[in-house]
């Protein structure tokens, strides 16, 4: 994106992670969860470039925008998903997935999470943890991002 959305609303953040400043309601309609740089840290470059390199090699995610905050800064903006289950359902869907799908285990399932495995190493990704990993609902059967 060549230029940045505007945040119209700021929220403050829903759910406690270690880089997120809260939410925003964008200029385009869609919500998204922000990120700012942080004692000296190139937290939105980094979040960007992972972004982007996880889509190349086939690694669903939300959708990154930069955005422009009320007070002028730029923040990386990671768009908020509809419908996704709470952690739980999720963690239980990695561990078990034949108790989260209709019929047996999910096809695929394992080389995805390897996918993943091998992007964190790669990207020196120290911070993945269930509560990084988003699903959904989707026609009886469960999407991972």
């Amino acid at each position: 994106m060549l230029f940045p959305l505007k945040a119209d609303i700021e929220f403050p953040p829903s759910i406690n992670t270690a880089d997120s400043i809260g939410e925003v309601e964008a200029s385009d309609g869609h919500r998204y969860y922000v990120k700012a740089d942080k004692d000296g840290k190139q937290i939105c470059a980094s979040e960007w470039l992972c972004t982007k390199i996880a889509e190349q090699v086939g690694i669903a995610g939300p959708h990154p925008v930069l955005i422009q905050m009320l007070d002028g800064s730029l923040v990386f903006g990671s768009r908020r998903i509809a419908g996704v289950s709470d952690i739980v359902t999720t963690q239980n869907f990695l561990n078990t997935p034949s108790q989260s799908n209709i019929e047996g285990p999910v096809i695929g399932l394992s080389r995805s999470l390897s996918n993943v495995y091998a992007f964190d190493l790669f990207m020196n990704n120290v911070d993945r943890h269930f509560g990084n990993y988003l699903s959904i609902e989707d026609a009886g059967s469960r999407r991972l991002y």
